[in-house]
């Protein structure tokens, strides 16, 4: 039996195992009840409206259960951001973060106070030095670190 069949197999028996982040913005109440188990899963992202159906369903192994916000700008492994991307929102947005992502030394602290209106963090962040306390202010959630670009750069590279 391939791999393909055997997920196929457990999803239709209700168990949903060995997922880094499993995201069920887009899941249906129905499609939970048919859940029976939750194993070995790092993350689960969820809307807020869905939480406690999801809170309910047997968990083995299950780091944490996160909020989605309709419409936020979700950015899961590693990535970068630039002044350029933020630019290209028409309005602020809300963004979570599950990874790592850097924030590129062109994000100014009036770019990220004009185009972001809350961050959630899950992961680790880098963000430029002169940015670093407006980005901070917009963080309701950090399970994780956030660090300044620059100082990331003085570290010395660790001997082998």
């Amino acid at each position: 039996m391939s791999e393909e069949e055997k997920e196929k197999i457990e999803i239709e028996e209700g168990v949903i195992e060995n997922v880094g982040v499993l995201n069920f913005k887009d899941v249906s109440p129905e499609d939970l009840e048919k859940i029976r188990l939750l194993r070995n899963i790092g993350l689960i992202i969820v809307p807020g409206e869905l939480m406690g159906k999801v809170a309910s369903i047997p968990k083995e192994n299950v780091g944490a259960i996160i909020p989605y916000i309709e419409g936020a700008k979700t950015y899961v492994g590693e990535v970068r951001i630039s002044a350029d991307t933020l630019r290209r929102f028409e309005e602020p947005v809300d963004i979570i973060i599950v990874g790592e992502a850097v924030f590129e030394e062109d994000v100014t602290a009036e770019l990220i106070d004009e185009k972001i209106k809350t961050v959630r963090v899950y992961g680790e962040v880098v963000a430029p030095a002169e940015a670093y306390g407006v980005f901070m202010a917009k963080c309701v959630e950090v399970v994780g670190v956030v660090n300044k670009l620059e100082e990331l750069k003085e570290k010395p590279e660790k001997a082998e």
